[in-house]
């Protein structure tokens, strides 16, 4: 089997690379199960966080047109529910931090995987193209849900039916992305940063992920009662008390004298 997605371990952060970059990464099924072996390696406990990027000039070029005659080919609504939406479950289900290092081109499916990351930061070199009104198809791999709430109904809706062009400055100012780098920078920015959001106890980044995924879909009370249901379960961490105590000491160090 042609390996297409490469996993490479920095620390405790897995680093995904989709790998075909004669076809600027477009996503086929073999590459989609790939991805899927990718997020089974991620469910290692000693993997914190992740970071996803592509290899050459392309991030995802969206889904392969043509691909290879070795691969099976699905009608469109067989392959979103046999691989794309089980595979998007399957990482959404991890709990954990997933940064999208874009390198290039991210249209339509691919740009769908780069919005189903928790933080996107761009390399100059990056482009975002929603690319599914142009074919006249829907959004899919997550866009039409993790879009809106990205960049607000309004925003999001024009931008894919318009199916603009934003290069990587633009898909800043509009909070698309974190921030821009220069491409040598990328992936040591988004592992750093994929770092950062681990640093607290595994239950306490997986319970505040659930917790702001789902806020935009429930009540006030719906919520708090959510809020009280997932604060138990991270108090229960055995790795909060020593956390706690660290952050104590550090409180304590940096206290005043106040002993005359």
């Amino acid at each position: 089997m042609t390996a297409r997605v490469r996993t490479e371990r920095r620390g405790e952060v897995l680093v995904v690379t989709l790998d075909r970059p004669d076809r600027l990464n477009a996503l086929s099924p073999l590459m989609v199960q790939q991805l899927d072996a990718a997020w089974d390696e991620a469910a290692d406990p000693a993997v914190r966080a992740m970071v996803l990027t592509g290899a050459g000039r392309g991030f995802c070029a969206g889904a392969d047109l043509a691909p290879d005659p070795d691969e099976v080919t699905l009608p469109v609504t067989t392959v979103l529910r046999r691989c794309y939406n089980p595979m998007l479950l399957r990482l959404d289900a991890l709990g954990k931090p997933l940064v999208a290092a874009v390198n290039g081109a991210a249209a339509g499916a691919g740009l769908g995987l780069a919005c189903a990351a928790d933080v996107r930061i761009a390399a100059t070199t990056a482009t975002f193209v929603p690319a599914f009104a142009q074919i006249g198809v829907a959004p899919d791999m997550g866009a039409s849900y993790h879009l809106p709430r990205i960049l607000g109904y309004e925003r999001a809706l024009v931008w894919v039916l318009r199916g603009e062009r934003w290069s990587a400055d633009r898909a800043l100012a509009e909070g698309l992305v974190r921030a821009v780098v220069e491409p040598d920078d990328l992936v040591p920015e988004a592992v750093a940063l994929a770092q950062s959001l681990a640093a607290t106890t595994p239950t306490a980044v997986r319970v505040t992920r659930a917790l702001f995924r789902a806020a935009a879909s429930a009540s006030l009370a719906e919520h708090l009662d959510r809020e009280d249901r997932l604060q138990a379960e991270a108090l229960a961490d055995p790795l909060r008390a020593q956390l706690r105590a660290a952050t104590v000491a550090r409180v304590t160090e940096r206290r005043p004298d106040t002993a005359g």
